[in-house]
């Protein structure tokens, strides 16, 4: 993704203050990527220790603050000290006591038509305490449609951050979308993405001036060998850590 959507969000977004924070916002806003065979931005550099301890936390299911030693901003979000509300692997696989992406699977299989292949991350039974929570999951739904021999997907978000958060997100939707379709044998389609508020903060604004060429982007990950052996890369306790076990188990599976 490029940086044309920051800049549009910043120059022609309404300025909005929700829980005192300035930002600016565009509400109602979609976009489908046609090839989604990268899911990384090139408007900013990723943290690449962070991608993957992300990643490996939300395929083992993980919603305690373990992710908190790679991005502090968790350990400020948590409402109880220990645990991550909008951790979206435990929401889609753990919490309602089924596997969300295995049903998800086994809808397309026995129906490549339906319209009900969709699995749901913020529902009200989550946290009915949704004003006072510092961390109320900002991802609604995901659907997924065969066409073809691809699998598409779309993603409904209430509110996207596009410094922090929609750099990995689109990492993360991009594993589900990719698992899946490896396990129906089909290849990634399109990506199509919604939100509600798609918005920039005042305090970060300033990360976008950067030229787009400037960019370092050149980000590789190899996104199944992460979720193939999350539980090692688990075992990490600093970047410096998971880089370090992510390069080995790179090196074995070559």
């Amino acid at each position: 993704m490029s940086k044309v959507l920051p800049d549009y969000v910043l120059q022609c977004g309404d300025t909005v203050e929700p829980r005192g924070l300035a930002s600016k916002e565009i509400n109602g806003l979609a976009w489908k990527i046609e090839d989604f065979s990268s899911p990384f931005v090139t408007y900013r550099e990723i943290d690449k220790a962070y991608a993957i301890a992300e990643l490996a936390a939300y395929w083992t299911n993980d919603n305690s603050l373990w992710l908190g030693q790679y991005a502090d901003m968790w350990n400020h979000l948590s409402d109880d000290g220990k645990t991550i509300n909008s951790a979206y692997g435990y929401l889609l696989r753990a919490h309602h006591g089924f596997d969300q992406v295995s049903k998800v699977i086994e809808c397309l299989i026995a129906d490549p038509y339906s319209r009900r292949a969709t699995m749901k991350i913020n529902v009200p039974h989550n946290n009915p305490d949704l004003y006072h929570t510092k961390d109320e999951p900002c991802t609604m739904y995901m659907q997924f449609f065969i066409k073809g021999n691809k699998l598409d997907m779309q993603v409904a978000m209430r509110s996207n951050d596009m410094w922090y958060g929609l750099p990995y997100d689109l990492i993360y939707f991009w594993s589900i979308q990719d698992f899946i379709a490896k396990a129906l044998n089909k290849e990634v389609g399109s990506y199509t993405h919604f939100a509600g508020s798609l918005h920039i903060y005042n305090k970060d604004s300033d990360n976008f001036t950067q030229p787009e060429d400037q960019v370092l982007s050149t980000l590789e990950l190899n996104i199944p060998l992460i979720i193939e052996r999350a539980k090692e890369l688990k075992k990490a306790n600093s970047k410096l850590k998971i880089l370090e076990i992510y390069d080995t188990l790179e090196v074995v599976s070559e």
